[in-house]
C-alpha cells in the first residue's frame, strides 16, 4: 500500500498508532493463537481499519514480529539492567512491570503453540544464564560444562514457567491473570520461595538429598 492510499483515519502520531495496534495484536494472538487471530479482528480492537494495519505491518507476520520485537525489547531492558547492576532500580522496576503483562501473556502463549523467534529468545536467554552463572562462581560453573548448560537451562524453565501458569496461579491467588498486581504478587511469592530455599540449602537434610543425586554420576566424566 502506497503513502498516498493509507486510509483518512490515519493519526498525525504513527508511533502512537503502531503501538496501539501492536498492543491489540499481542492481546490477540495470547487469546486466540497466532492461527485464530485476524488481521480485521486486531484493526477492530486498536480502533483502526484494516488499511491502516496492512500500512503499518504489511502481514499478520508482520504484526508478530513487532510483537516479537516488544518481548526482545523486555528482556534486553532487564538483561542491561542486570549487568550494570540496576535491576533494584525503582525506575528500572517500573518500567518492567509496566511492560511486562501484555508481554508475560503473549509469550505464555506462544510458547505453548510453538514459535521459532520464542524458541530462537529462550536459547538466547539461556545462553545469558550461562554467561551469569559462569561469571558470579566460575569454580562451580566452568564455561562450557555439561552442569553449567544444565542449570542455566532449568533456570530459564523456571523463570518462564510463571507464564505459561499464570492462569492457575493467579486463580490460586484470587487475583486476574497477567496484571500488574499478578505480577506483583508472583514476584514477591518468588523471592519468598528463594528465600526459603536458601535456608533449606544449609540444612542437612539438603546436603544428604545432594549427596544422594550426585553419588550416581560420580563415576560419569562430564562432558564439555
Amino acid at each position: 500500500m502506497s503513502a498516498s492510499s493509507v486510509p483518512a483515519d490515519r493519526p498525525v502520531d504513527d508511533l502512537t498508532t503502531r503501538a496501539r495496534i501492536r498492543d491489540a495484536a499481542m492481546a490477540a494472538f495470547a487469546e486466540q493463537g497466532y492461527r485464530g487471530a485476524t488481521m480485521r479482528g486486531i484493526a477492530a480492537a486498536a480502533g483502526v481499519s484494516l488499511g491502516l494495519v496492512q500500512h503499518h505491518f504489511g502481514t499478520k507476520d508482520g504484526l508478530r514480529a513487532a510483537c516479537e520485537h516488544r518481548v526482545l525489547e523486555l528482556v534486553q531492558i532487564k538483561t542491561a539492567a542486570m549487568e550494570e547492576g540496576r535491576i533494584s532500580d525503582p525506575q528500572v522496576v517500573a518500567t518492567l512491570m509496566s511492560m511486562a503483562p501484555a508481554v508475560q501473556r503473549y509469550v505464555g502463549r506462544a510458547m505453548v503453540d510453538g514459535s521459532p523467534a520464542m524458541d530462537q529468545m529462550l536459547a538466547q536467554v539461556m545462553a545469558s544464564s550461562e554467561e551469569f552463572l559462569t561469571s558470579h562462581w566460575p569454580d562451580r560453573f566452568q564455561p562450557g560444562s555439561q552442569r553449567t548448560r544444565d542449570v542455566a537451562a532449568v533456570l530459564t524453565a523456571l523463570n518462564t514457567s510463571t507464564m505459561v501458569l499464570q492462569a492457575q496461579l493467579a486463580r490460586r491467588m484470587d487475583l486476574e491473570p497477567f496484571t500488574e498486581q499478578a505480577l506483583w504478587r508472583i514476584g514477591s511469592a518468588s523471592l519468598d520461595a528463594y528465600e526459603a530455599i536458601a535456608d533449606m540449602v544449609a540444612s542437612d537434610m539438603w546436603r544428604d538429598v545432594r549427596a544422594a543425586i550426585d553419588s550416581p554420576s560420580d563415576s560419569r566424566e562430564e562432558t564439555p
